[in-house]
């Protein structure tokens, strides 16, 4: 069997370790099979992630466009104002 191509976003969310539980479930809620979760931490405008307190994550998942599109529209809403918040989609092709 030859591996097949399918044309998907990649949704990537740069987000406080606090909402790690509530971000995975969004990502399922919206259809994710699964998604990869790596401790992160950067500089910015923001500042730093030198404080355990300030703890951030990366989640990702492929996903069809018009879930991931809902999905950043909804963690951007429910987040951006009051927590460190990126999320950004990139064009992919998952191989299944």
């Amino acid at each position: 069997m030859t591996p097949q191509f399918t044309a998907k976003k990649l949704l990537t969310v740069v987000t406080e370790a606090a909402l790690e539980k509530d971000v995975v479930a969004a990502f399922r809620a919206h259809g994710a099979r699964g998604c990869t979760l790596i401790d992160s931490r950067g500089e910015g405008a923001r500042g730093g992630g030198a404080w355990e307190q300030n703890r951030q994550i990366r989640v990702a998942a492929p996903m069809p466009e018009q879930a991931a599109r809902e999905l950043a529209r909804e963690l951007a809403a429910r987040y951006a104002a009051h927590f460190d918040l990126v999320v950004f989609l990139v064009d992919i092709e998952e191989c299944v």
